[in-house]
């Protein structure tokens, strides 16, 4: 079995120990890295559990690439919606120009159309040249990523027959789940709660049962996993100036962090002038 890892700079430890997981149920497992997240570069470098084959997915000058107008036509019939810019959009950095609802990143190429036509096409060159390389029958990728090789990943894995599987955590401690897609849903619990709801199938709930009173009795242990998330904490105002004093923290955060992104883009615009 041949499984291929995304890594993020928050996430590659939890991915080495899950391809040290794997390694222990498969021995003859063999693991590919499509590039190294700065981060995580030292941490593989050192370890000595897993013999990883890491791949150069840089893409240098994107200016140098001509556009492949051929590779993008045939990439866009396969998408589900048939909009290549739809799926520019995912990107939060390039694409920004093309969000709605969301806040991008700046990108002085976001307006740039044939910017981004050769380096997405490039893209979908080098990850179709990757898989052509290393051969996977599994894609672990990393979680929010928010590029344009989410979907170019996704649409290589089923033009290739790749299991496509996105770990996703739960609220239970050890335990988590494989999506088949890069919206991470769950199409198998869709399934089998369907076939409950409709009486089609039976099924001994009492392991069920017992591991929901396992949870609820944890969530009342302060030492619990998941109460130490500050993110997954409730934040309590003890009264309205309480409030209106977070809510103007948060607004000046935001302007603050605004006024310092423009900065640096005219900092950048007068150092490359």
């Amino acid at each position: 079995m041949r499984i291929l890892l995304q890594t993020s700079t928050f996430g590659y430890k939890t991915y080495h120990a899950l391809a040290k997981r794997i390694k222990e149920q498969f021995p003859e497992t063999i693991f590919g890295m499509e590039a190294i997240s700065p981060a995580a570069e030292k941490f593989h470098k050192e370890q000595t559990d897993i013999e990883y084959e890491i791949f150069d997915m840089g893409h240098g000058d994107v200016n140098e690439y001509e556009i492949d107008f051929e590779i993008l036509r045939k990439f866009e019939d396969r998408l589900p919606h048939k909009s290549l810019w739809r799926s520019i959009a995912v990107n939060r950095n390039l694409g920004n120009a093309f969000l709605h609802g969301s806040v991008g990143y700046e990108s002085e190429y976001s307006i740039d159309r044939d910017y981004i036509l050769r380096y997405y096409s490039n893209r979908i060159i080098t990850i179709k040249k990757l898989f052509n390389e290393f051969k996977p029958d599994i894609y672990i990728p990393a979680v929010a990523m928010g590029g344009f090789d989410v979907t170019i990943f996704c649409e290589v894995c089923k033009e290739n027959n790749v299991l496509y599987l996105v770990p996703d955590s739960l609220r239970v401690k050890n335990y988590c789940l494989f999506s088949p897609d890069h919206q991470i849903t769950f199409p198998q619990i869709d399934d089998l709660v369907q076939k409950l709801i409709n009486n089609k199938i039976e099924l001994d709930k009492t392991s069920a049962e017992k591991l929901f009173n396992e949870i609820m009795n944890e969530l009342e242990d302060p030492d619990y996993f998941d109460s130490k998330n500050a993110r997954l904490k409730k934040v309590e105002f003890r009264g309205p100036s309480h409030r209106i004093f977070f809510m103007a923290g948060a607004i000046s955060y935001y302007i603050i962090t605004i006024i310092i992104n423009n900065l640096l883009m005219c900092f950048r615009g007068l150092l490359k002038g």
